[in-house]
């Protein structure tokens, strides 16, 4: 039946007595069953463990007291101190992640505006809904973050027109930036806070009433504070300045900015671009021809140009050689299809300004030519010696800074006939006449 019989036990066990009387006394019975309930005793007590044994069986429970004790502590460390630092830093991640998956997709699709669109505002959703955690921004945990990383979480609110995040965080951005010296991030900042204000006039610019002054005063100031810091760093950040005048001029560009003010910051940006990169620079040349002329077809008066200078009360850091030069670039630009002789005068006047500089400003100066020798070219009155000598001599300027640039215009089809031209009226061009063309040296 299973364990062991008592008879196993009992074998070992002294006897009760004398059992042949068959009778015993009271003591000698009682003396007997101690004895035998001595030795049961002492056979199933427990024996005593060795050291090893006992480190075994505690061990266990040990571990698990460390365990609850400094999990405890860790993760209350963790709550109240880590975890505010590293739950930005890894919601920082993840917004860029957005954006860079969005860059990765965009040259795979269609240009279809309504696909770009749809992409764009399902990577806005996705910003938002993370961004919707993250509005805990005290100052201890942004304290304990980059100024770049800070940055970065600004422009991430400002990406879904999050102004008041985006502001604060760009504000601690400036006084911590101040306060290390650090001149570059202070410049990118005023310029990310004048990127705000501009979002904001171009939604108060749709309105039936709008407050034209409510945002762009203050949009300038941060501007040309940015690019006056960018161009007189110890080591100018001339890349950055173009960018944030290509910024502005999509302010100056809105209803009620200044057009000729547009005009002159995006000549200077593609000017300034042209020396680090021509290929941008010329991408940029084409969207300004293309926006002056949609400003030329238009008949709203708020959309209107004039060959004025950009005030500089509006763009003060820009020369007023470059403005006064920008303007004449204007006015022969109006006075092409009506006035020949008006027009290459200031053609003329806005190139000597151009290439006497303190710094010479080529590569506008040979756009101005280009312009020019198209106008001689394709004009019934033009004189083709001058549009050849002209292209020559802007195609000679342009090939030191990218040949590329320089080959795209050399394959524009007025330029490709001139040869044709001359061919067909007895060979070579004859001289361009001075009083035509005279910033040009002889021989022409």
């Amino acid at each position: 039946m299973g364990g062991h019989s008592m008879a196993a036990y009992s074998d070992d066990l002294p006897s009760l007595g004398d059992t042949t009387s068959g009778r015993l006394t009271d003591d000698e019975a009682y003396q007997a069953l101690d004895r035998r309930l001595s030795i049961l005793e002492e056979r199933t007590a427990p024996k005593p463990k060795p050291f090893i044994e006992r480190i075994n069986t505690w061990s266990g429970i040990a571990t698990f007291l460390l365990a609850v004790i400094f999990t405890y502590a860790l993760g209350a460390w963790d709550r109240f101190f880590v975890s505010p630092v590293t739950e930005r830093r890894n919601l920082i991640v993840k917004l860029t992640d957005i954006d860079i998956e969005v860059a990765k997709l965009v040259p795979t699709l269609s240009s279809d505006p309504q696909t770009l669109l749809n992409v764009g505002t399902m990577a806005r959703s996705k910003k938002i809904a993370l961004l919707q955690g993250g509005t805990n921004l005290s100052q201890g945990s942004m304290d304990a973050l980059s100024l770049g990383e800070v940055q970065l979480l600004g422009w991430h609110y400002s990406s879904v027109n999050d102004i008041e995040p985006a502001g604060k965080l760009y504000d601690a951005v400036l006084k911590k930036a101040q306060s290390e010296k650090n001149t570059f991030i202070e410049a990118d900042t005023y310029r990310l806070l004048a990127n705000l204000q501009t979002g904001q006039a171009a939604v108060e610019a749709t309105k039936v009433n709008p407050e034209a002054n409510k945002y762009w005063p203050e949009a300038r100031k941060l501007y040309d504070k940015a690019i006056q810091m960018f161009v007189s760093d110890k080591q100018p950040q001339f890349y950055s300045a173009a960018s944030a005048a290509s910024e502005w001029v999509g302010l100056e560009a809105l209803d009620y900015g200044s057009q000729e003010c547009a005009y002159a910051l995006s000549s200077w940006a593609i000017e300034t671009m042209s020396k680090f990169d021509p290929p941008t620079s010329n991408r940029f040349l084409i969207q300004q021809i293309s926006w002056l002329k949609r400003l030329q077809l238009s008949a709203g008066a708020q959309h209107r140009i004039s060959s004025v200078p950009c005030p500089r009360s509006v763009v003060g850091f820009m020369e007023q050689e470059f403005r006064e030069a920008v303007a004449y670039k204007l006015k022969a630009t109006g006075e092409a299809n009506t006035d020949l002789p008006a027009a290459r005068k200031d053609y003329d006047k806005a190139i000597r300004i151009f290439t006497s500089m303190k710094q010479p400003r080529l590569f506008s100066a040979a756009n101005i030519a280009i312009d020019w020798a198209k106008l001689e070219a394709s004009s019934a009155s033009g004189v083709k010696e001058c549009a050849y000598a002209l292209s020559t001599w802007a195609l000679n300027q342009m090939s030191w800074f990218d040949q590329t640039v320089a080959d795209r215009w050399q394959n524009e089809p007025w330029l490709r006939q001139l040869p044709q031209y001359f061919q067909a009226n007895g060979g070579l061009p004859g001289p361009c006449p001075e009083t035509v063309v005279g910033f040009i040296d002889q021989p022409r």
